[in-house]
């Protein structure tokens, strides 16, 4: 999902942004949060096989 430009524009009322850069901010955002949360699941996804191999023994 997203985040409309308007929404980020609330966001930041202090500056004064051209679309283009909120544009980019948002999608750093964005990027930056998918990684984090990619992690977070290939840990847990790693931390589960290691479990259930040990669960197997």
């Amino acid at each position: 999902m997203t985040i409309p430009i308007e929404e980020c524009r609330k966001c930041l009322p202090e500056f004064d942004l051209s679309d283009e850069k909120i544009m980019e901010i948002r999608d750093s955002l964005e990027a930056i949060t998918q990684n984090i949360l990619d992690n977070l699941f290939d840990q847990k996804m790693g931390t589960e096989e290691i479990k259930g191999a040990e669960n197997e023994r």
